[in-house]
C-alpha cells in the first residue's frame, strides 16, 4: 500500500532504502570494508573479481591512471557476467595522500560504453577527501 502513495521519481530511491533495511547489499559492504584495509593492485582485482553475482570474462585494461593533489588512481576495465546480465564494469580505487580510500564502480551494457566516455575518470579524478 506505501508504494501506491510514492511518485514515479521516488520509487528507485524508496527501493534502495527498502533493500539496504533488508541488508540486501550486505556482502556488498562487507567487500567494501575489506577493501579499506588494502593497498595493493592485486589485492583491489581480487576483491573486484570475488564480487557478488559478478564472473569476470575479459580484462580489457588495468593499471594505475594519472592523478593530481597527491592521490593514487588504480582502474580496472573488464567485460564480464553480472547476474546472468553481460556487462562492462570500470573500477576504481581512489586513494588520498594521507591514505583514505574510496572504490568506485561504473556498470553498463558494453554499447554504452563509448557514450560514458571519459567521464567516469573524470569523476573519479576529481573525488576530494575531507582534511
Amino acid at each position: 500500500m506505501f508504494w501506491r502513495c510514492l511518485y514515479r521519481h521516488a520509487l528507485p530511491i524508496a527501493a534502495l532504502i527498502y533493500m539496504v533495511n533488508r541488508d540486501f547489499f550486505s556482502e556488498d559492504f562487507r567487500v567494501i570494508k575489506q577493501l579499506g584495509l588494502s593497498r595493493s593492485p592485486e589485492e583491489f582485482r581480487q576483491a573486484m573479481d570475488e564480487t557478488p553475482g559478478w564472473e569476470p570474462e575479459d580484462e580489457l585494461q588495468a593499471g594505475e591512471v594519472p592523478a593530481e593533489k597527491g592521490r593514487w588512481i588504480y582502474r580496472i576495465s573488464t567485460l564480464g557476467d553480472l547476474d546472468g546480465t553481460k556487462v562492462m564494469q570500470n573500477f576504481y580505487l581512489v586513494a588520498g595522500p594521507d591514505g583514505q580510500q574510496v572504490v568506485l564502480s561504473f556498470t553498463m551494457a558494453p554499447k554504452q560504453a563509448d557514450r560514458l566516455g571519459s567521464r567516469d575518470l573524470s569523476m573519479a579524478a576529481n573525488i576530494d577527501f575531507p582534511k
